[in-house]
């Protein structure tokens, strides 16, 4: 879980260094923006699951839960970021968000015979 979440972040820099490379300081932390809005909510759902249940079925339960309440932490942290940060570059948060939510896909990729 950690391992993702560092991708994420990692991705998140690339991100913004892409974007301040072709848009500027507006599209760096529109970039940045993006990177915070999924890094936040994944941060706090790895840490929800790392802290165990007790039965399969409160298991079950506590994941739904996590992941609905990190969806929805999602939305409002995007919100919020559009309405504090006037100057949006849009291209540059679309980005952002892409990069970042798939790099989860970039760490299903390790090759099977590297696993732990």
């Amino acid at each position: 879980m950690y391992k993702t979440i560092s991708l994420q972040v990692g991705m998140t820099f690339v991100a913004m260094a892409l974007a301040g490379a072709f848009v500027g300081t507006r599209g760096m932390v529109s970039a940045g923006l993006a990177g915070l809005v999924c890094v936040v909510p994944n941060l706090w759902f790895a840490l929800h699951l790392a802290r165990g249940a007790r039965t399969p079925e409160s298991a079950a339960a506590r994941f739904l839960v996590g992941e609905f309440v990190k969806v929805a932490a999602s939305c409002v942290l995007l919100l919020a970021a559009i309405r504090l940060y006037p100057e949006m570059h849009w291209p540059s948060l679309l980005l952002g968000m892409v990069l970042v939510l798939q790099s989860c896909f970039l760490a299903c990729l390790q090759a099977p015979w590297k696993r732990s």
